[in-house]
């Protein structure tokens, strides 16, 4: 009798832990879609900005799969060699055109061009201007959560959700 009420007890302790941390994630969820703001089709809460890592172009500083995040919020002037930015690219393809963001370091820049490079890739063919520039690397990355993130996001994902 003694060993069912501690199970029972302990379904009901898991239960409750369950409960909550599931309450905590719709409060947060609900947070940020009230305070947040679609730009460049992207969600930005108070000018931060997370996104998925889809390749190993920038290894040993985040790898492919990990969640970064980027501040949205920043002074085109001050951006300097060094400094780890996403930009906006646009490629022309005989199916029309591919538009995607990338996250890659500043090589180098005259003014007027910036020049960057994946640190495990060669130098990018074409230089961006600072335009095309839409968010700054804030330092933080979560190690495989752009992987979990991109699972929710899909339907199945979603559905089990």
């Amino acid at each position: 009798m003694e060993v069912t009420k501690k199970g029972t007890r302990a379904w009901k302790i898991v239960g409750n832990v369950v409960f909550w941390v599931l309450i905590v994630v719709v409060v947060f969820y609900s947070v940020v879609a009230l305070f947040s703001k679609k730009e460049e089709n992207m969600t930005s809460f108070f000018g931060l900005t997370s996104l998925t890592v889809q390749s190993d172009s920038m290894e040993d500083t985040f790898y492919k799969g990990d969640l970064i995040f980027i501040n949205t919020e920043f002074d085109k002037e001050a951006l300097n060699v060094g400094d780890v930015i996403t930009f906006s690219v646009t490629e022309i393809t005989t199916d029309g055109s591919i538009s995607y963001y990338n996250t890659h370091r500043i090589l180098s820049e005259d003014g007027v061009l910036i020049y960057t490079k994946g640190d495990n890739a060669p130098a990018d063919s074409s230089p961006i201007t600072a335009n095309d520039v839409i968010g700054v690397y804030t330092g933080v990355h979560l190690r495989g959560m752009g992987t979990f993130i991109d699972f929710l996001k899909s339907s199945t994902g979603f559905f089990l959700f």
